[in-house]
Order: structure tokens, then sequence, then C-alpha cells
């Protein structure tokens, strides 16, 4: 009967470990490209519209009283107040091109925000089944190779006994040599006194009459 070839089995011990450390290797680079993502996210799709929108809001404020302030301005007969008007234009200019440049702002992030939400989506769907492969597939596959190795550790230990050992851990007996006494098989040769005792009881009974 062939023996098994259990003489590899470091070599599955380190398969074993490096089972163990890709899977947390893998669980903490995942981690971290999630939370990458949902800061993207996040940023993209909350953060940098709410700024705009409160941009826009400040810049046509800031356009209303420029406007405001200009009409004042052209109004007065002064001359210091007409040089005045001269500065009011320049800020009602600046205050359009502020609200113009918010607007676009404002086209660019949403713009932005439905790509960066697609593609969020598209890392994220793949992902999760690197998830699932780092947190149930890896593991359970190092467990049943533990369990394989328990196994043939036990095999081993059971080839490097002596044939003895090995056979009374298995639980078998071993055989020891007989008495020649007891192997004797019992004499049909009768003693002397056994003969007497079987003659005498084989006398027939003595007639009294006769004597």
């Amino acid at each position: 009967m062939s023996s098994s070839d259990v003489r590899d089995i470091e070599s599955l011990e380190r398969l074993h470990r490096a089972m163990l450390r890709l899977s947390e290797e893998w669980q903490s680079a995942l981690q971290e490209i999630r939370m990458s993502v949902a800061r993207a996210e996040e940023y993209f799709t909350r953060r940098v519209p709410v700024y705009w929108a409160t941009e826009m809001k400040l810049a046509e404020r800031e356009h209303t009283e420029a406007l405001d302030s200009l009409q004042r301005q052209q109004s007065a007969a002064r001359a210091s107040d007409r040089r005045s008007a001269l500065e009011a234009q320049k800020r009602v200019k600046r205050a359009k091109d502020r609200v113009k440049l918010c607007l676009e702002k404002q086209k660019l992030a949403k713009t932005m925000m439905l790509q960066i939400r697609q593609t969020c989506e598209d890392v994220l769907g793949p992902l999760a089944d690197m998830v699932d492969q780092s947190e149930n597939a890896l593991p359970q596959g190092a467990r049943q190779l533990a369990e394989l190795l328990r196994i043939l550790h036990e095999y081993a230990e059971q080839q490097t006994m002596p044939p003895s050992s090995n056979h009374a851990a298995t639980g078998g007996s071993i055989d020891k040599p007989l008495d020649g006494k007891a192997l004797a098989a019992p004499s049909n040769e009768a003693s002397p006194e056994n003969d007497a005792a079987h003659s005498t009881d084989l006398q027939a009974p003595t007639d009294d009459a006769d004597s």
C-alpha cells in the first residue's frame, strides 16, 4: 500500500499565512479606497455646488448694491460726485463679471457632479466584489486550508511513530510468546492412585450370604 507524501506541509502553511495576510491587506486597502471615493463624491456633489450657489447669491447682492450706488452718483450735480460715479461704474462691472463667473461655475459644478457620481458608482460596483472576496472568500478558504493542515499534521505524526507505538496508538494489541506449558494438551495417562480408585469403584458389591 503506497503512503501519501506530506513533506510539503510547510509550503501549505506558508500559503495559509499568505491568504490571511492578503485578506487583511485587501480589507485595509479597500477601506481606504471606499473612503476616498466617498470623500470625492461628497466634495463634488455637495460641497462644490453649495459653495458656488452661495457665491452666486453674494455676487448678485453685490451687483444690486453696485447698481444702486451708481444711480445715486449719477443723479448728483457736484463734480466730486461725478468722479465717484466712475468708481461706481467700475464696481458694477466687477459685480457683473462675478455673477457671470459664478453662473459658469455652477454649470460646471453640475456637470462634474453627474460625472463624478457615475464614476463613483462604476468604481464601487467591482469594489463590492473585492470586499466580498477579502471578507468572506479568502477567510473561508484559509479556514478550509487550516483544517487540511490539521489532518496532514496528524497523519505525519502517525507516519513518524515506531511500528509498536503506531500499532498501540491505533488500538491494536501486541502479540506476546505464550508459555509452552500453556500450549501443552492435557494428558490422558492415569496415575496409580487414580487407577486404584477407579478399580474399587468398578468392583461388584460383595454377596454377604456367600461369606
